[in-house]
C-alpha cells in the first residue's frame, strides 16, 4: 500500500532543495521523484506513492506532476515555501538520504542515471526520442534499486574504492551500464567538477533533445 502521494513527495523535494539553496527544474524534479520512489521501495519494501511512472524519452516520469509543473519549462520551480512534513509511515530517513546523494547532481546526469533496467524494459525497442507512456514495472524497479543499493554499500565499505583526495567518498553513485550496476565513488570536488562540466552543456543539449518537453 502506498504511503503518500506523488504531489506530497514533490513538495517535500522542493522544500528540501529550497532549504539548501539548490534550484530544481521540472526535469530534475521528475528524476528525483523516481529515485525517491525506487529507494523507498527497495529499502522499506513499500511503494512511496501509487501514481504510475511512465517510460518517457528522458527517463521515468510521473505524468500528474509533469502536468502540475510543466509551465516552468526549464526554469527552477519556485512555488513551494517552508518545511513540508511527510505522511506517517514514510521512511523519511530513506528520502533524505536519497536526496543527499542525488540532489546536487546535474539534471542531465540524473537523466542518464534513470535509464536503468526498469525504464529500458518498458521502452523495449523504441527509438530514443519516440514517445512512450508504458508504465514501469514495480517488480523491476524494486530489483534494480535493491541491486544498486547493495553495490553502493559495498563501495562505501571498501576504502580501496574511495577517491584519492577524500578520507571517505562524498557520493557513491550507482549507474546502469550494459544491464549491470556499476558504482562510482566521488569526492565533493569531483562532484562539483562534474556538475560544472555538465551544466555548461545544458542549453545546447536541451535544444537538441525535444526542447518543448522538460521531462
Amino acid at each position: 500500500m502506498a504511503k503518500t502521494t506523488a504531489a506530497a513527495v514533490a513538495d517535500y523535494i522542493l522544500a528540501y532543495a529550497a532549504e539548501r539553496n539548490i534550484p530544481v527544474t521540472h526535469l530534475k524534479l521528475q528524476k528525483l521523484l523516481y529515485f525517491c520512489y525506487g529507494c523507498h521501495l527497495a529499502r522499506a519494501g513499500e511503494e512511496l506513492f501509487a501514481e504510475p511512472l511512465e517510460a518517457w524519452p528522458k527517463g521515468p516520469v510521473q505524468p500528474g506532476q509533469w502536468r502540475r509543473f510543466n509551465s516552468f519549462r526549464a526554469a527552477p520551480i519556485t512555488v513551494v515555501e517552508g518545511a513540508i512534513a511527510m505522511a506517517e509511515g514514510v521512511r523519511r530517513d530513506v528520502i533524505d538520504e536519497t536526496l543527499d546523494n542525488y540532489l546536487r547532481l546535474d539534471q542531465w546526469l540524473l537523466v542518464r542515471l534513470s535509464h536503468g533496467m526498469a525504464w529500458a524494459a518498458a521502452r523495449g525497442d523504441l527509438d530514443p526520442q519516440e514517445r512512450c507512456n508504458t508504465r514501469l514495472d514495480r517488480t523491476l524497479i524494486a530489483a534494480e534499486f535493491e541491486d544498486m543499493l547493495k553495490e553502493r554499500e559495498a563501495v562505501l565499505d571498501d576504502p580501496e574504492d574511495w577517491p584519492l583526495d577524500a578520507e571517505t567518498p562524498e557520493i557513491a553513485l550507482p549507474m546502469a551500464i550494459d544491464g549491470e550496476n556499476v558504482t562510482f565513488s566521488l569526492s565533493s570536488a569531483e562532484v562539483a567538477k562534474l556538475a560544472d562540466a555538465m551544466a555548461s552543456s545544458d542549453f545546447s543539449r536541451a535544444q537538441r533533445i525535444n526542447p518543448k518537453d522538460a521531462a
